[in-house]
């Protein structure tokens, strides 16, 4: 999936979770928010959504705002500041699949392989 998809799946899970219909205008600040994180990809900025989803669910039902603004910024650095957690995560599992890693059967074929050096030794006896 291309970033810009990423970036419109970030864009609808945050409009959805603050209660914003289509055509309602977002605070610039989660769009600043966003551009401050994209280093790490928008991918893995929606994957911290889904991650600290339970936290931001809360934060908007119990959690008074003054303002809009003051609602998206604090949403948006609960999102920041798990974000390095969850692209390390994230880079872990690409990583491991990357990974050949052998099967216990064709290390113990490797095994059988091998010559008995029992018959080279001399008694020491």
């Amino acid at each position: 999936m291309e970033q810009k998809e990423w970036r419109n799946k970030c864009t609808k899970y945050f409009s959805d979770l603050i209660g914003y219909k289509q055509g309602m205008k977002f605070p610039t600040v989660f769009f600043r928010k966003m551009k401050e994180m994209d280093g790490y990809g928008y991918d893995v900025i929606y994957k911290t959504f889904l991650y600290k989803d339970t936290e931001l669910n809360e934060a908007v039902r119990n959690k008074a705002f003054q303002t809009e603004y003051n609602k998206v910024a604090y949403l948006m650095a609960i999102v920041q500041n798990s974000i390095a957690d969850v692209y390390k995560i994230t880079t872990v599992q690409k990583t491991s699949e990357d990974v050949n890693i052998p099967d216990v059967e064709d290390v113990a074929n490797v095994k059988q392989k091998r010559r008995d050096i029992s018959a080279f030794i001399g008694d020491t006896q």
